[in-house]
C-alpha cells in the first residue's frame, strides 16, 4: 500500500509488535500500513466523525474481521480504555494547539501509554511545550517536506525534561543537535515566511504596526539563539 511520507516517517518510530491508536486516523492508512507491514499486533482507529471511519472500515475489514483492528467513535483519546492495553498513540495531520487539548482531555489515561507520537501541522512548540511541562521527553525528532510543507514527527516517552528555549520550542531540540538533514531549509522557510509576513506589514498605515515589526524581530532573535548554542 502506497502512503505518505509523512505517515511512511511516522511508522519508523512505532513500538514494534505494539498495540497502536491513530487518533483522527481518517481512512485508516497509517493502521493498515502497519498491520500490512506486521510493524503492530494490533491498530485501533478512532476519529471524530463518522465518515473517515467509514472509509477506514472499507480499508481495514480485513483486520477488523480477524480481531487485528477495531475501529472507535469518539473525540481524542476517549474511545480508548484501559483494558484496550494500547502502548503506543499516534496523533497526526492537525494543529499543535488541538493536540495539547487532546492530550490535556485524557491526562490520566495517558499514564497508561508507554509511547505517543505527535506529528502536527502547525503550532508544534505549542505540543513540545505542554508535553515536556507534563512528564514526558522527547526521545526523537524527525522532519518531512511533503507539498512544499515541513512536518515535525515528535516522539515521546515518560521522563523528566529539560526546561526547552523558545528555539528548541519551535525547531526542536534533537532536530537541533542531530543537524537534521532539513533544518536548513526548515529554517530558511521560516525565515522568508517572516519577512514577508513583515513585508507586508509595513505596507500598513497602522501606527501599531513598527511595534509589532520589531517584536516579531525579536521574537526571531531569540529563536535564533539556539543555533550559535548547539
Amino acid at each position: 500500500m502506497k502512503i505518505s511520507e509523512r505517515l511512511k516517517t511516522i511508522s519508523k518510530y512505532i513500538i514494534p509488535n505494539s498495540i497502536t491508536a491513530d487518533i483522527g486516523t481518517d481512512h485508516g492508512y497509517l493502521i493498515k500500513y502497519l498491520l500490512d507491514e506486521n510493524k503492530i499486533k494490533k491498530g485501533f482507529a478512532c476519529d471524530l466523525n463518522k465518515k473517515p471511519l467509514a472509509y477506514a472500515e472499507r480499508n481495514l475489514s480485513e483486520y477488523i474481521n480477524s480481531g487485528k483492528a477495531e475501529l472507535r467513535l469518539g473525540s481524542g483519546l476517549r474511545p480508548l480504555k484501559k483494558e484496550d492495553n494500547i502502548q503506543c498513540v499516534v496523533i497526526a495531520g492537525m494543529g499543535g494547539k488541538l493536540m495539547a487539548e487532546i492530550l490535556e482531555d485524557s491526562k490520566d489515561y495517558l499514564q497508561n501509554l508507554t509511547r505517543i507520537i505527535l506529528a502536527p501541522n502547525v503550532n508544534w512548540e505549542r505540543v513540545r511545550e505542554y508535553v515536556t511541562n507534563n512528564g514526558w521527553k522527547i526521545i526523537d525528532e524527525d522532519l518531512v517536506l511533503e507539498d512544499n510543507k515541513f512536518y515535525p514527527v515528535i516522539i515521546f516517552e515518560k521522563g523528566e525534561s529539560k526546561k526547552l528555549t523558545k528555539g528548541e520550542l519551535f525547531f526542536g531540540p534533537l532536530l537541533i543537535q542531530k543537524k537534521h538533514s532539513l533544518l536548513d531549509k526548515f529554517i530558511e522557510f521560516e525565515k522568508n515566511k517572516l519577512l514577508k509576513n513583515i513585508s507586508r506589514m509595513e505596507k500598513s498605515k497602522n501606527p501599531e504596526t513598527k511595534a509589532a515589526i520589531e517584536k516579531q524581530l525579536e521574537n526571531w532573535e531569540e529563536m535564533s539563539r539556539c543555533f550559535n548554542e548547539s
